[in-house]
């Protein structure tokens, strides 16, 4: 087992909807085991009686657990799973290691890793459009833009979303799922992923059932400088592929790192 140094960076996994950072453990306890923090913060738009609760609210969630390590120094990486690309996109503004050096400031954000994440291609543009403007029959949502409501998973989101797993593991992280906030996924965003100046890699997951690589590859496409890698895994490779993903996950940071200080 790894020991984790205070000289390397912290990832900072922004999870994706439904899923509270429980269902993300294997993923972390396989990091620390390779030498790295990692640090999984829950998401305020996730949970019950969170009607109407924004991505702004999670953006607010991840610059405050990201700040404790910037003022030690320390740079963070930020891995989004799924939905938590539009938080994570937002959150790295002005928020990168360069940009706080030229305020006086330590630490900050040394690059930012999608995981068949929602990388906002065009200004404006919530999760939802981006995703094609139709919810999923996995998902029991109400309709769209009426504001206050709770979107859920349904049965058939178990058998797509967890398809490097176990169907035992699948159903124990299906009963962990909570409600997520609707506005969440249907609020624009003004900073979008073209906008980042840290670097910025996308992992394309491709064997995912629910976010088609087609639209993978199209968001890598559309995002000018986003650089592009592959797991063979589905939407969840935390479940089943977590060391494959952790060993990914510091690859790609490492030719981040390497490109930054170039």
């Amino acid at each position: 087992m790894g020991s984790v140094g205070k000289s390397e960076p912290v990832f900072l996994v922004v999870t994706g909807a439904w899923h509270p950072p429980a269902c993300y453990e294997p993923l972390k306890t396989d990091l620390i085991s390779l030498g790295y923090e990692c640090i999984i913060p829950h998401m305020p738009s996730m949970g019950h009686g969170t009607n109407g609760v924004t991505w702004e609210a999670d953006k607010a969630k991840i610059i405050e657990e990201a700040t404790s390590y910037f003022n030690q120094g320390r740079e963070v990486i930020l891995v989004a799973h799924s939905y938590g690309g539009v938080p994570a996109t937002v959150a790295t503004e002005g928020q990168g290691t360069q940009e706080r050096a030229a305020r006086g400031l330590k630490g900050g954000f040394n690059s930012i890793i999608f995981v068949a994440a929602f990388a906002v291609p065009v200004r404006g543009w919530d999760l939802l459009t981006t995703f094609g403007g139709a919810w999923p029959d996995w998902q029991d949502t109400c309709e769209s833009y009426t504001k206050n409501k709770l979107s859920t998973v349904n049965l058939k989101g178990s058998k797509l979303l967890y398809n490097d797993t176990s169907e035992e593991e699948a159903t124990r992280v299906f009963s962990m799922l909570l409600p997520h906030s609707q506005d969440a996924f249907e609020t624009g965003i003004n900073f979008i992923a073209s906008d980042i100046v840290i670097p910025k890699t996308y992992l394309l997951c491709e064997n995912d059932l629910v976010f088609p690589l087609s639209l993978q590859e199209a968001l890598v496409k559309g995002t000018p400088a986003m650089q592009e890698e592959r797991i063979a895994a589905g939407h969840s490779p935390f479940l089943g592929k977590s060391e494959e993903l952790a060993r990914k996950l510091i690859g790609i940071s490492q030719k981040a790192g390497s490109a930054q200080a170039a």
